[in-house]
């Protein structure tokens, strides 16, 4: 499914009837007591576009854990290596 080729904002005018027989019609500008909803519509996205979603920081937390997992290991290993020097 692509996006239309027109952009811009399009205007759902809509009626809300509620469980006691109220209407709302849901019709007005954006700064009324009723705006209609609206969805913009921009073009879309590069279909070859590789950008990856995950961000810096992610990154950077993975590498602190394994760095952190890594130092946690050579510590348990000379340990098992060297028990009488931590008695």
């Amino acid at each position: 499914m692509a996006n239309p080729k027109k952009e811009g904002t399009f205007k759902w005018n809509t009626t809300q009837t509620y469980d006691n027989g109220d209407v709302v019609k849901w019709t007005g500008k954006e700064d009324s007591a009723h705006p209609a909803p609206t969805t913009t519509v921009k073009k879309g996205a590069n279909p070859n576009d590789t950008h990856s979603d995950s961000s810096q920081g992610d990154s950077i937390a993975l590498w602190i854990v394994a760095i952190v997992a890594i130092v946690i290991s050579l510590i348990a290993l000379f340990k098992q290596a060297h028990p009488k020097k931590f008695n």
